[in-house]
């Protein structure tokens, strides 16, 4: 059985699957190294297409069952217009 929030592929009777957590669905797992997942997968709003925190913001609220939501830090070198 796929555990919520994952995906498979490969996996036979002589091989196992890989999964690993889908980006862009809006659930962030602690076990994964995903940084943040806003759902959906656009850069340039704090979480990037690959799930990864963007320069110049922070992202917190991301849980099993929540979204992350992201901030720009004021104050930084980055000018996000």
């Amino acid at each position: 059985m796929i555990e919520a929030g994952h995906t498979c592929t490969g996996g036979s009777r002589t091989s196992i699957s890989t999964c690993y957590e889908i980006c862009g669905d809006g659930l962030n797992y602690p076990t994964t190294s995903y940084d943040c997942d806003d759902y959906d997968t656009t850069s340039g709003d704090g979480c990037s297409s690959s799930c990864e925190v963007e320069d110049g913001w922070y992202c917190l609220g991301g849980s099993t069952t929540t979204y992350d939501v992201c901030y720009e830090i004021c104050g930084d070198e980055y000018d996000h217009q």
